[in-house]
């Protein structure tokens, strides 16, 4: 059972890399590209390092499932911050115009 949720987890995050760079280049204006992405894999890279020694930390203090309960509470936190705070329309529109900034 837990080698198909580590085969599970591996595969989303093997799809979640090249969408999310994918959108980091459609809904990012032609003049910031460049610093919007390398912002981007920054702080992708960066949080993964330390988010990876925080809650190997918590882990060991704390046990591990209060460590994923964490983990858990912090994707849904951060979800229901994105639900709040939508994309506006601008993006949204030049996002189903295929991705031209006019």
């Amino acid at each position: 059972m837990s080698v198909s949720w580590l085969s599970s987890a591996r595969d989303s995050k093997a799809w979640k890399m090249p969408c999310s760079n994918g959108m980091t280049f459609r809904y990012s204006s032609d003049h910031v590209r460049g610093r919007m992405t390398s912002f981007y894999l920054l702080t992708l890279q960066g949080s993964t390092a330390l988010g990876s020694f925080l809650f190997g930390w918590i882990a060991e203090y704390q046990g591990v499932s209060k460590s994923i309960m964490l983990c858990g509470l912090l994707s849904m936190g951060g979800l229901l911050l994105i639900r709040k705070f939508p994309l506006g329309e601008k993006n949204m529109e030049r996002a189903e115009s295929g991705g031209s900034n006019k």
